[in-house]
């Protein structure tokens, strides 16, 4: 599909009168367009580990960067200033006794507060644990570990098992401290070895115990549990249904009618309102169109969402050149695909979904950016299965739906085929990349690998 020099031109007119007229489009905007400063200067070619607003992670060569930015922090103040800061001061306090990081903490000119550490080139906990694993970690090296950075005068704050490294030699590596305080060592061994909490009126595990029941369960279960194919399935549905029912208790700040205070976008807040409302009757009528949510970050509103959307798409633009194009997103949930393409200059976008919930949601949240020109259609997976109803042509086509599941194998290759470029959310990663291969395909390659799936990129 070939498109002359004066319609891009045109196209990339309007799509500056969208962003220019849409004080939450024109945010993003420059929110990203700061961050791809920080990374032609500091970072080139560093891949991204963890995505945020102000705050994300990179691997630069042997060396990881955590890098905090405050100019789009509304409500950061001084003390988040500080907080990359103290992260350092804990890491320098333990090195050479618990790590070997070699860390390092700078403030740039331009505002840029970055902490640098080694890589570490070992599996986390985590991956012990999603492998059934959990075996070959000992417990007792790990609550010692943690026993002397009390002692140290740490309360560590940090259980979650993507952050913590076991060794070959039985130690253990400590990567983050976030929210983790100095304290008398006393105090730091009580309040981090204590079994119990209380939390909202009722006694529950403390994190350290709550972690370790978990790794104790994983040993526990592995044949009882996971050799169980629908186990995963409801646990990941758990999960999304978790992040979903978490949008309830937000703080104001992070509510859609928090934008018409900080950004002035009453458009935003109102179709924001409304897409999540519509998002909820679909979510009443099937409970799995959960997995399909993404968490999202703009400004202050905050979705929240099994996966990170910040971080998939931050990938997908840097894969993909949108100028000019049209795409194709089957199963859009809310229509995340239908608004992002669109600001990176994709030419036409048609959404399709199988609840009038879902084309009513797809469409309020490209209103809230003052989009008005996608176009949304209801399909049905049986129809596209049986062949029944067909997709229109296009240059890409995104499936990041957890309910195109309920295509065949076989179909799904068939219909994705059809299109030069495909970005695909699979549970089965390497089969798809040598099916891909098989149909032509000369650049398949795994994008983005998040827990239970992967996202792969295949371009013809």
């Amino acid at each position: 599909m070939t498109v002359s020099l004066e319609t891009l031109r045109k196209k990339e007119k309007k799509l500056e009168r969208i962003i220019s007229s849409s004080p939450i489009a024109l945010h993003y905007q420059q929110q990203e367009a700061r961050w791809d400063s920080f990374i032609k200067k500091y970072a080139p070619d560093a891949e991204l580990l963890r995505w945020g607003k102000e705050h994300r992670v990179f691997r630069f060569g042997c060396r990881v960067i955590k890098v905090q930015s405050f100019l789009f922090n509304l409500e950061g103040g001084t003390d988040a200033n500080d907080r990359i800061k103290h992260e350092f001061f804990l890491l320098k306090k333990i090195e050479g006794s618990i790590n070997k990081l070699n860390p390092e903490y700078r403030i740039t000119d331009d505002g840029w507060h970055i902490l640098e550490m080694d890589w570490v080139d070992t599996n986390p906990l985590e991956y012990y644990i999603n492998n059934d694993q959990c075996n070959e970690v000992s417990l007792l090296s790990l609550l010692r570990s943690l026993f002397y950075i009390s002692l140290l005068g740490i309360e560590y704050k940090q259980f979650r098992a993507r952050h913590i490294y076991p060794q070959i030699n039985g130690s253990f590596i400590f990567i983050d401290f976030g929210g983790s305080k100095l304290t008398n060592p006393i105090f730091a061994v009580l309040r981090t070895f204590t079994p119990f909490t209380w939390s909202d009126g009722k006694l529950e595990w403390s994190r350290l115990f709550g972690f370790v029941i978990m790794i104790l369960s994983s040993r526990y279960n592995k044949e009882n549990v996971y050799d169980n194919n629908i186990i995963p399935d409801n646990l990941s549905l758990a999960n999304s249904l978790f992040h979903w029912r978490r949008n309830s208790n937000r703080s104001l700040y992070q509510h859609p009618d928090n934008l018409n205070v900080e950004l002035k976008d009453q458009i935003a807040a109102k179709h924001l309102i409304l897409t999540e409302n519509y998002l909820n009757e679909a979510i009443n009528i099937d409970h799995v169109i959960c997995e399909d949510i993404f968490q999202l970050q703009i400004a202050s509103y905050l979705l929240h969402g099994g996966k990170n959307w910040g971080y998939l798409w931050d990938t997908v633009k840097r894969t993909v050149s949108f100028t000019g194009k049209k795409v194709i997103d089957l199963g859009s949930c809310i229509g995340l695909v239908g608004v992002f393409s669109r600001f990176e200059g994709s030419s036409e976008v048609i959404s399709f979904e199988t609840l009038p919930e879902l084309i009513q949601a797809s469409e309020n949240f490209s209103k809230a950016f003052q989009i008005t020109n996608n176009k949304y259609q209801l399909i049905s997976w049986d129809k596209l299965e049986n062949k029944q109803q067909n997709l229109p042509a296009g240059d890409i086509i995104f499936s990041l739906s957890k309910r195109f599941d309920n295509v065949s194998p076989k179909q799904q290759l068939e219909i994705l085929t059809n299109y030069q470029e495909i970005i695909w959310c699979t549970a089965n990663p390497n089969e798809v990349r040598q099916n891909l291969i098989k149909e032509g395909y000369r650049v398949v390659r795994t994008i983005t690998p998040f827990k239970e799936k992967s996202v792969i990129y295949a371009k013809k």
